[in-house]
């Protein structure tokens, strides 16, 4: 699953999450390369990092390395994955669905249906600030946009529930036709 938002979302405190508080499988963040293959979409990890915002480093970053990013200016420090979390790091997983993080202040955490426009407006700003726009980009953002299942992830204060919330998910997927495999994925921001 790719989880796609704005900046501050809680797509990164997402994908950490997952990674602390279960067995579930991170690709990285920010960036993957997704393709059509044989009719299905998969993701492609890149770089096996994360950023955090400076108040979550502390939390989630324990054994992991930084990367001096001090030039970058977004105020968001990045960590390696490798080697702490090597055994939950594959290279591609096949993309299943897409999950639109956003932080409620609600204690629990809860998931909604997401129409394509709603993941189309996650999905088109952070790509077209990494990515030249282009007319065929466009096109290709629409199309993933409006046949990938979507969801609202209502992230709550729990963190340690956000993983079983999401495999929910996961099983609600593969009951409606869809096989999912446990994989958050972050996406561009």
């Amino acid at each position: 699953m790719a989880l796609a938002g704005t900046y501050r979302a809680g797509k990164s405190s997402t994908a950490f999450a997952c990674l602390h508080h279960s067995a579930l499988e991170c690709l990285g963040d920010d960036v993957f390369l997704a393709r059509k293959l044989g009719g299905e979409w998969h993701a492609f990890s890149l770089y096996n990092a994360c950023k955090l915002l400076p108040h979550d480093v502390e939390r989630f970053t324990q054994n992991l390395a930084p990367l001096d990013d001090s030039v970058r200016g977004d105020g968001k420090p990045t960590f390696y994955l490798h080697p702490a979390f090597a055994g939950r790091l594959p290279r591609q997983r096949r993309l299943a669905a897409i999950l639109l993080p956003r932080i409620t202040g609600k204690s629990e955490t809860t998931f909604s249906p997401a129409k394509p426009g709603e993941t189309w407006r996650a999905l088109v700003p952070s790509t077209l600030a990494l990515t030249p726009a282009s007319p065929e980009g466009i096109k290709w953002l629409t199309t993933l946009a409006r046949h990938m299942p979507s969801w609202w992830l209502n992230i709550g204060t729990h963190r340690e529930a956000i993983p079983p919330r999401i495999a929910e998910l996961i099983l609600l997927a593969g009951q409606t036709g869809s096989t999912v495999q446990a994989h958050p994925v972050p996406h561009a921001s």
